[in-house]
């Protein structure tokens, strides 16, 4: 049955002791409850059991048996620490003094799980100052974390932002590791949500395609033919667990080992298992890949079979192959557990997630960095992105935007997936010499030379490039497009004397495709105070390694991201910039583009959609 049953059980022939009173029931129901209850904890159907003794715990408040087994089962069986603190409360309250010490070791670890650091210090040093006979454990360890979360909640920074996905993503089951594919239109996530052919949640990946930074409701891969042959085994477990950052690899978990697959004439392949030099254990957990495909980080058990979890590097061969993969140096590596390592594209920082070192809760996040031919001394990330909860499967995809999971307390399931922004201080003249179309130009040349003046007089010609420009005089003339599309450009014959259009010679049409070229979509006209999205997401540079995305909404204001999300304060035009910096061949690139937004006071743009 395990430990924790056997604890329970002990509890139960403990509390035989003490007497306790129904209110609300009488002595048959309460007696039919409490049988219930029973027998789905001996049928280890837990959430049954503990709906049952919750019924009678807040049906009787001040009765120590019902509210500290109800408190028991969301600590030990559900493990809902956080649900558990009221009913360890309401326990203490009515128990004889001190008769079960152990009662505020739970509550302490319950306040800790909460966050409530100051509390959970109060009773574990209320839990050792007890002299019972009870044997007791430490509580030192307990207090020297709770005292270090309490130190990096007072260093966090203020500016970095956590959201939950929400609930179209997350349930109430759990969801974990996912990536970003196609510039951040679409993500795949693992999910628990569903049963198999043998009744068990079945770990499964999914996928939710993103618009407007609003994100679709969750499909399973297999349903689309895109991705349905990344499913192995519908009956068994797999994992999305990471991506190379051109985005076109991806990286899976198939128990109990990694497999990669390539996106391939519009689809992805079948998963190949990776290299023994990286699968060389009973099981490997997580990878990540540098941009040049040259490193990968991975963690698995360790050679040695020590039951914990060890980060591993792995380099590539000048034959292809992976080379031997080595361990990172103890002062990361633990002996304790250390997993879901992301490696930054140039392979200079390293996050990962430790239940070993010093940490707020449980799994928290790190990051070392590669300076001087070795990894620095690990950083905890501390609040708010690491709780007092598990914090685990970090990946920062672009710049300052990321994800990673947590069960931390509030949220939607017992595993949610979290985004986050890290803002930097921002320079002012990022977009100074920033020209519109830097570097995306397209040179498109107009000849006329054969054309013959009808009329015999004194005539010029006049272009027209269908993109707003202004009209250009000549026979042959050259026009640089500043982004791809559909132009229809035309030529005037113009009377030289008047000014009027004799004639108009000819159309055409340009298509400019196939092309680098940064874009963003946004409304052209917005109320005053209300929110505009700029999304960037689409925008089409193959192959290459984005780097930032900056918005200069407008002067002397600038932010950072792949979707803005921006209110204007005051009517009128605006020039909105955004400026894209990435790596494509190994070359550092910069584009800008820019575009006009009208802001409406609420009349006018009442007006404007009535007109609409």
């Amino acid at each position: 049955m395990g430990y924790k049953k056997l604890i329970l059980k002990e509890i139960l022939l403990i509390l035989l002791f003490f007497s306790y009173s129904i209110k609300t029931y009488s002595q048959f129901e309460e007696k039919k409850i409490l049988r219930k209850a029973q027998r789905y904890f001996l049928l280890e159907d837990y959430d049954r059991a503990v709906e049952n003794y919750k019924m009678l715990a807040d049906s009787v408040p001040d009765n120590f048996k019902y509210n500290y087994e109800t408190a028991l089962l969301f600590f030990y069986e559900l493990d809902k620490k956080p649900k558990s603190l009221s009913y360890f409360e309401n326990a203490v309250k009515v128990m004889p003094k001190d008769s079960i010490p152990q009662l505020f070791l739970y509550m302490g670890q319950a306040y800790q799980a909460n966050g409530d650091y100051d509390s959970a210090i109060n009773a574990f040093k209320y839990y050792r100052s007890i002299d019972s006979n009870f044997i007791k454990v430490s509580v030192t360890k307990y207090i020297q974390v709770c005292e270090l979360a309490l130190e990096l909640k007072s260093k966090s920074s203020g500016n970095t932002k956590i959201e939950n996905l929400g609930s179209i993503i997350n349930t109430e089951f759990s969801e974990y590791t996912s990536v970003f594919l196609k510039e951040g239109s679409e993500m795949l996530f693992t999910s628990r949500r569903n049963k198999n052919i043998y009744d068990e949640l079945i770990e499964a990946i999914y996928v939710s395609k993103i618009q407007n930074g609003k994100f679709s409701e969750p499909m399973k891969i297999d349903s689309l033919e895109e991705f349905k042959d990344l499913v192995m085994d519908k009956n068994e477990f797999e994992s999305i667990i990471g991506v190379s950052p051109d985005g076109e690899e991806l990286f899976i978990y198939f128990d109990p080992f990694i497999y990669s697959s390539k996106y391939e004439n519009g689809k992805w392949t079948k998963p190949v298992k990776l290299s023994d030099k990286i699968n060389f254990n009973f099981v490997t957990t997580h990878a990540s890949i540098t941009a040049d495909k040259q490193d990968i980080y991975f963690s698995c058990y360790g050679k040695k079979n020590t039951g914990n979890i060890d980060i591993y590097h792995s380099k590539k061969q000048a034959d292809g192959t992976w080379g031997t993969a080595e361990r990172l140096p103890s002062y990361i590596n633990t002996r304790n557990k250390e997993d879901s390592p992301d490696i930054s594209p140039d392979g200079k920082i390293l996050y990962f997630a430790s239940n070993g070192l010093k940490g707020m809760g449980r799994y928290d996040i790190f990051k070392t960095e590669f300076a001087d031919s070795q990894w620095t001394k690990p950083v905890n990330l501390g609040a708010p992105i690491n709780s007092a909860g598990d914090d685990i499967y970090f990946h920062l995809y672009l710049g300052a935007e990321g994800t990673f999971s947590s069960n931390r307390n509030g949220g939607y399931g017992r595993m949610d997936i979290y985004k986050l922004f890290i803002p930097e201080e921002l320079p002012k003249t990022a977009f100074k010499n920033c020209e519109d179309g830097k570097f995306g130009n397209y040179k498109v040349i107009f000849d006329a030379t054969k054309s013959v003046d009808p009329f015999g007089t004194k005539v010029y010609y006049e272009w027209n490039f269908g993109d707003s420009s202004f009209t250009t005089k000549g026979l042959k003339v050259s026009h640089t497009y500043k982004r791809p599309g559909i132009y229809n450009a035309y030529l005037n014959v113009i009377d030289s004397i008047t000014g009027m259009i004799e004639k108009h010679e000819k159309d055409f049409k340009i298509e400019i495709k196939n092309v680098d070229y940064i874009n963003f979509d946004c409304d052209s006209v917005v109320q005053v105070n209300d929110s505009i999205i700029f999304d960037a997401s689409k925008f089409n540079i193959k192959g290459s390694l984005i780097n930032d995305i900056y918005w200069q909404p407008e002067q002397d204001t600038v932010k950072q991201g792949i979707i803005l999300k921006y209110k204007y304060s005051s009517p009128g035009t605006y020039n909105v910039k955004m400026k894209a910096l990435y790596n494509k061949d190994d070359k550092v690139f910069e584009q800008c583009i820019s575009r006009n937004i009208k802001v409406l006071s609420k009349k006018d743009f009442t007006n404007y959609k009535k007109s609409d």
